[in-house]
């Protein structure tokens, strides 16, 4: 389990993210691509606009080697042709290929796991090398590689598992207990109540920060800006599963909806 702080100045609170919070980060990348996806499964797209499983083993290990060989004015680790075929993926291609970002060639043939596996560890350490040398703690341009590294995976991290959840070959983390469902349900039903519309006002407000701030920004982040909110309506608590089918039912329909949200007028 990866856990982060929710207080800016807790979860930055250093120049970089420590060496202990990137083992963790690992260790849970390492259990939902290691363990949760079947072997056979590496090649599959739950998503179908997203690429194969595999892909994502080998763009996270490329992102970083990528960032950090230009903090340091270093090279690619070997292979150093992965920088090619891992390098962006987040947009694959579609039927307007001029709707989606520019991306990696998607290679005949994906490397064997075992190979990017060795990337991988060879990635990380070089990671911890800075680290020993302190370099990656102390070296402003290192600093801003780590975090872009760092949080780089936690996010994947996420959409990896937002993925593996559309397939049905997707194993439960080693040691898991199946929950009881039914009982879940009955507290569920106990401790329910009514989930009623709430009417959020209009706002205005600042939100970003500037470069000078002396924080890691990603660039959605910046710059500090002033913005207005119109008012809308929101449930007092996230719908749940049973909500939500009971809704498709009634109406007929399939997929998303706007349950969760609405106009204020």
């Amino acid at each position: 389990m990866v856990l982060f702080p929710t207080k800016p100045e807790d979860y930055a609170a250093k120049p970089s993210p420590s060496l202990s919070e990137w083992q963790a980060l690992w260790t849970a990348w390492d259990v939902v691509t290691q363990h949760m996806i079947p072997a056979d499964q590496l090649l599959s797209k739950p998503i179908k606009l997203r690429n194969e499983c595999i892909f994502y083993l080998g763009h996270i290990p490329t992102f970083l080697d990528m960032h950090v060989a230009r903090a340091t004015d270093g090279k690619p680790s070997d292979p150093a042709y992965f920088w090619s075929i891992f390098e962006r993926g987040i947009d694959p291609d579609v039927e307007d290929p001029t709707q989606c970002h520019t991306h990696s060639d998607v290679p005949d043939e994906w490397p064997p796991l075992t190979v990017i596996l060795d990337y991988q560890q060879r990635v990380r350490e070089k990671v911890e090398a800075l680290y020993t040398s302190r370099q990656g703690e102390l070296d402003g341009r290192v600093c801003q590689a780590m975090w872009l590294g760092f949080e780089h995976e936690a996010m994947h991290l996420e959409t990896l598992l937002y993925m593996l959840i559309q397939s049905e070959k997707v194993l439960p983390p080693p040691g898991t207990v199946v929950p009881d469902f039914v009982a879940l349900a009955k507290q569920s039903d106990t401790l329910a109540v009514e989930n009623n519309w709430f009417t959020i006002p209009e706002s205005d407000f600042d939100i970003g920060l500037d470069d000078q701030s002396g924080h890691h920004l990603w660039d959605n982040e910046k710059p500090r800006r002033h913005v207005h909110v119109d008012s809308f309506r929101a449930k007092a608590r996230p719908i749940t599963n049973g909500e939500y089918a009971t809704y498709l039912v009634e109406t007929g329909k399939t997929g998303t909806s706007r349950l969760a949200f609405g106009p204020s007028k």
